[in-house]
């Protein structure tokens, strides 16, 4: 009879550590397979988006940078408020940057906010064209400064 049990509680025993090594062998193609289908969503995000690098300096020492994928045809602004709060007024020729998290331009001290493209030989360059204007390129580096003007 002990021996009867014995054969009962092996088989039970075998059946279990079957359907836990059948478990853990459908979980790990699940997670790899996922990761397969992560890896092809990856790739069909390069051809729709752009993966930038957004600087804020805020003038007072405080320096923010962040990496985001934005979709194709987003312009600097656009990147901008997708990190921040960002206080506009809207003018014929576009829109003017006046605050960027609650930081506001200030016409007694001549701070004001401007925005610079990183250039070919790693300098920043003053943009040619309003944020709302500029279109970003995968791999752009852009920063928004408070400053005094160079003018």
């Amino acid at each position: 009879m002990a021996s009867r049990a014995v054969t009962i509680v092996a088989i039970v025993a075998i059946v279990i550590a079957a359907c836990s090594i059948a478990l853990a062998a459908q979980t790990y193609y699940e997670v790899f397979m996922l990761s397969a289908k992560l890896e092809n969503l990856k790739e069909s995000l390069r051809t729709i988006t752009s993966e930038v690098s957004i600087t804020i300096d805020y003038g007072n020492g405080t320096t923010r940078t962040h990496k985001l994928l934005v979709p194709i045809g987003y312009t600097a602004l656009d990147a901008l408020r997708c990190i921040a709060k960002v206080g506009t007024k809207l003018y014929s020729w576009g829109e003017y940057i006046v605050a960027i998290d609650d930081v506001y331009e200030s016409f007694e001290k001549n701070l004001y906010w401007l925005w610079y493209i990183m250039g070919d030989k790693g300098n920043w360059e003053l943009a040619p064209v309003g944020a709302g204007a500029y279109v970003l390129k995968s791999g752009d580096h852009i920063k928004f400064s408070y400053e005094r003007p160079p003018w």
